[in-house]
């Protein structure tokens, strides 16, 4: 089970970066101070709605793991580590599969659920920053833009 926890805390450490973005995007999407004043309705509820369903998809992966998202801020605990090896035993024996074959779908589908956070606040900090419309499209800039 050592290469298990060994994911685990790879999950983990995914995890707690996706969830800092998640607090940040909705501090930008509430907040009232420049340049974040200058948001339209439509930018800020489509952040947040982003956010939201992103830091759902981060619960539902610590989950496929055996863990909470916050369980993500530290180290395993002695008993969290006895709870997850426990777990995919009992899964594995209730679903008929091997714990090798548990785990190998667990562990998928929380690269899925992970890959689906990050891309979702991709697109929520693209709109915040004025890069793309809630759409996805892309906005053009002149040169001096940057300046």
């Amino acid at each position: 089970m050592t290469t298990n926890l060994d994911k685990v805390t790879a999950v983990q450490t995914r995890i707690s970066a996706l969830s800092a973005r998640v607090t940040t995007v909705l501090q930008h999407a509430n907040s009232s101070e420049w340049p974040y004043s200058a948001l339209t309705a439509e930018v800020r509820l489509f952040a947040h709605e982003m956010a939201e369903t992103a830091n759902s998809m981060l619960s539902r992966a610590a989950h496929s793991v055996g863990v909470t998202v916050h369980d993500c801020d530290g180290p395993l605990s002695a008993e969290r580590t006895a709870f997850i090896s426990k777990r995919f035993e009992a899964l594995s024996a209730a679903k008929n599969s091997s714990v090798e074959a548990l785990s190998s779908a667990s562990f998928a589908s929380a690269d899925c659920f992970l890959d689906l956070a990050n891309t979702l606040l991709n697109r929520a900090e693209q709109c915040i920053d004025g890069y793309e419309t809630i759409y996805g499209t892309k906005i053009s800039r002149g040169p001096l833009w940057e300046k």
